[in-house]
């Protein structure tokens, strides 16, 4: 700044001429941005009531730069402009009414609010409009301060004592006995107030206190992010009024339902779900689901587990998940799945069914846990065919719904099967069971006799001689005769090196027995390679 122009502006802040007014006001409107930040700065610093005025009058033809420039100046000396400011609100004409009210919004002068809102006080005031629109401007400005303070940005000053003086204000003209307040200042009360906050929980609670139905009327319709995210914080809360969740329930405005889903983290906290519990009717999930069809598969899905947590009509209930599985995403698809094991019928079963084939690999693995729970036709069969899969999630489903088959238990119930069912079940054993071979091994591998000899033939029973064949073969040499024989015996299941070798050995064998079962098993491994040559025969013919 030129020294010249520096000192003219010292002069007209501290003269009492009033003979200066005139200038400033010229000044104000000069095309220069230095001469005109120089008459705001000497204007705030004024001890003068018609100096501010002036200035207040010329607000709205500020620009931005000269707008900052009063913004600098007056937080630094905001005693100085406040009478003025409070008279321009409280009884100025619409001009002075509206460029002080920007001014105080501008400069976040928290110390005036008491001052806004004793004008919406006055049943006469004619600029309430401009009043109550600074009211929530400010509301809304604090609130963004508290939360960045609150995230560890300690910049600046502390909000708290800010918002203490507001809500103070606030909470004093609400507790007035009128017929009703203003909705905007039920709105700044319920954005600034803490969740534990005992005047807004009575407002909440005590349905006869006399901004009750304001306050559930601002909870149903605010669209502020800041009033969505108060009944979000109050969902998680375990103690949550009636009147908060009534208005969670009975929202149905895409802002809202899309913040509540994205704002939750799945899976939902249990937190949460106990207050869905409390809840007997949710539209947005029953009668203006569609929706939910808008939002990605996390929102769904954590939708889904909302429904679940919910009291919701049992028939409304099984429509989302229909809808879900039909058109919701894979993750929705996944939720909408898991939650149908509560439901049992036709129609349930049918989704199951149809769930079977869903693109997604987990929707069916999902799906083929619940099969033979709901006793769905053919699902023993569906469920080994699955044990092939390509997909491990899906293989493990199968396993997991054929658990029962494993070798312990196929061990302890073997002497007690028949011989169909032993074979059957030792199939779907060795399938199923992936340590299968390895207890198979140990059984043969076992010091007692009776216990190799019970192990050849699970082996052969399974269908797992081949799993085990250097251990059969090696068993064909045994000193046990039974343990020998019954080794023999079962290499006539098995194929590859060695075994024709420990066969023509065991042909020789002292012991007749041994001897002659090595001749059967030769003799049916020789049937097996003609057909098996035969057959590859007629192909190549028919080829």
């Amino acid at each position: 700044m030129p020294n010249g122009l520096h000192k003219t502006e010292s002069v007209l802040a501290r003269t009492r001429n009033r003979a200066v007014l005139p200038l400033l006001s010229a000044a104000l409107k000069n095309e220069s941005a230095e001469i005109r930040a120089a008459a705001i700065r000497a204007t705030i610093r004024r001890h003068d009531a018609d100096s501010y005025t002036r200035l207040i009058r010329h607000f709205h033809e500020l620009t931005d730069a000269d707008r900052s420039v009063l913004h600098e100046a007056h937080r630094a000396m905001p005693h100085h402009a406040a009478p003025a400011l409070k008279t321009a609100v409280l009884g100025g004409d619409a001009t002075l009414c509206r460029n002080a009210c920007d001014i105080i919004v501008l400069c976040r002068d928290y110390e005036l609010f008491q001052t806004l809102v004793r004008a919406v006080e006055k049943p006469t005031h004619r600029h309430i409009s401009q009043v109550t629109s600074a009211i929530v401007q400010l509301a809304v400005l604090l609130h963004d301060e508290v939360v960045v303070w609150a995230g560890g940005d300690r910049t600046g000053r502390d909000p708290s004592f800010a918002r203490h003086q507001v809500l103070a204000a606030l909470e004093r003209s609400l507790k007035q006995k009128v017929d009703r307040h203003p909705a905007e200042l039920v709105d700044a009360f319920l954005l600034l107030a803490p969740s534990d906050h005992r005047a807004l929980l009575d407002m909440m609670r005590v349905e006869y206190h006399p901004c009750h139905a304001q306050l559930v009327t601002s909870l149903l319709s605010n669209k502020s992010p800041a009033v969505m995210e108060r009944l979000v914080a109050l969902l998680r809360d375990t103690e949550a009024p009636t009147a908060a969740l009534r208005a969670i329930a009975r929202r149905t405005d895409r802002p809202f339902v899309d913040f509540l889903l994205h704002e939750l983290k799945h899976p939902v906290p249990l937190r949460v779900l106990h207050n869905m519990k409390r809840m007997r009717s949710v539209a947005w999930l029953e009668t203006n689901r569609s929706m939910l069809l808008d939002f990605d598969g996390r929102a769904q899905a954590i939708a889904v587990d909302l429904a679940m947590a919910s009291e919701i009509d049992c028939d409304a209930l099984f429509e989302l998940l229909k809808q879900m599985l039909r058109q919701g995403l894979a993750e929705a698809r996944r939720a909408s799945c898991q939650a149908l094991a509560a439901f049992n019928g036709t129609e349930a079963n049918e989704l199951v069914c149809a769930a079977l084939s869903d693109p997604d690999a987990a929707v069916q693995a999902i799906a083929m846990r619940q099969l033979r729970p709901r006793r769905i036709p053919d699902a023993l069969q569906t469920l080994v065919a699955r044990l092939g899969s390509p997909i491990v999630e899906v293989r493990d489903a199968a396993r997991s719904s054929l658990a029962e088959f494993n070798f312990v238990r196929y061990r302890a119930m073997f002497d007690l099967l028949d011989e169909q069912a032993v074979r059957t079940t030792g199939a779907l054993v060795r399938q199923v069971d992936p340590s299968a071979r390895e207890k198979l091994l140990e059984e043969l591998l076992s010091p007692s006799a009776s216990t190799r000899l019970r192990g050849i033939e699970m082996a052969v029973a399974m269908g797992a001689a081949d799993d085990v064949r250097d251990q059969l073969i090696a068993l064909a040499r045994h000193e046990n005769v039974s343990v020998r024989k019954e080794a023999v015996a079962a290499l006539a299941f098995v194929t590859g090196p060695g075994v024709v070798t420990a066969l023509d050995f065991a042909v020789r064998d002292t012991n007749r027995s041994v001897a002659d079962a090595a001749r059967q098993s030769l003799a049916r491994l020789r049937f097996s390679e003609t057909n098996s040559g035969a057959a590859s025969v007629a192909i190549e013919a028919v080829k």
